[in-house]
Parts: structure tokens; sequence; C-alpha cells
């Protein structure tokens, strides 16, 4: 992972297939596969612990990866958390959506109590 880029706050996550691979998930070029240079565009990169344990999960992780190559970017439906848990663990998720959907909820709830409590 590293800085997301452009003045945008948080991390953008890839997944190593590889000594010089990353795939990962851009706006510009959707779920694809760059060198590490190309990956951190200039910015430190920070490497988390691997989900690969042999050689079968690396050939499942590769798998992953050439199924949702050429897949469409979506900030909100199919970011780099998405791409990267996708690759890992199969199942696309992202961390900061669910977070950002839990603060919406939780404002909406604060929202209809108030009103609620206001009516009355």
């Amino acid at each position: 992972m590293r800085p997301k880029l452009g003045g945008l706050s948080g991390w953008h996550s890839g997944v190593a297939l590889g000594e010089n691979a990353i795939f990962h998930n851009t706006l510009d070029g959707g779920p694809h596969l760059d060198t590490l240079h190309e990956f951190s565009a200039g910015m430190p990169v920070w490497v988390l612990p691997s989900a690969v344990g042999s050689q079968t999960d690396y050939e499942i992780m590769l798998s992953r990866a050439l199924a949702v190559t050429g897949r469409r970017y979506n900030a909100y439906w199919y970011n780099c958390e998405d791409a990267a848990s996708e690759v890992r663990y199969g199942i696309p998720r992202s961390p900061t959506r669910e977070r950002v959907l839990k603060g919406g909820f939780t404002l909406l709830g604060l929202f209809l109590m108030a009103k609620a409590l206001g009516g009355k």
C-alpha cells in the first residue's frame, strides 16, 4: 500500500504477485498489473504480510487477478480495496466504504430520532 495520489487522504491498496509485480485498481487503468516502481508513483510503499503460503495460494491469487482484469474502476462499488481483497481472499471488500456507510447510517438514525423527539 502507498499514500493515495492527488491530495486524497488514505491508502492505495495493491497485491504483490511476484518480486516486481503489483496488481491494483486505478481510475485510469482499472484492475491491472504494474511494476513496483509504477505502483509506487514515487511514494513510499508499505508491504503487509502476504496471504500466499504456497505455490497453490499464489496460483489462486494470480487466477483471481486475471479474472478481474479489465473490469471498470468505480470509487464506490469497485475500488482499489475491493480489487485487492478479491485477489487475496476471493471476496471484494472495502473497509473505507464500510466505515462511510456505517457513519451515514448513524447520522441518519440520529436525524430521525431528533425529528421524532422534536415532533412531540
